[in-house]
């Protein structure tokens, strides 16, 4: 629990490109945050993205952090024991 009272959670995948963030709701995946995000930006998207998730606090977290997050809130339904968090072991 936080000192708000309300547990840490994953909410949704995400992905960072530069100091943007771009995330859609469960149950999308990241490759469905991918196709959204190059059809935004097209040709714009220079940058190599970073895979992740964010949180309940509106946090963006990297694959490794976000499945200490998952574990310890009891969000894992499929755990596949890769060391990172993917949308699979969540919905």
């Amino acid at each position: 629990m936080t000192a708000s009272g309300v547990e840490l959670r994953i909410d949704c995948v995400a992905i960072k490109i530069g100091s943007a963030i771009y995330s859609l709701p469960r149950p999308n995946r990241h490759d469905n945050v991918i196709h959204w995000v190059f059809n935004l930006l097209g040709d714009e998207w220079q940058e190599p993205e970073v895979q992740g998730f964010l949180t309940s606090k509106g946090e963006f977290v990297e694959r490794k952090p976000a499945l200490a997050i998952a574990t310890a809130a009891g969000q894992l339904i499929a755990p596949l024991d890769r060391g990172e968090l993917y949308s699979e072991e969540m919905w």
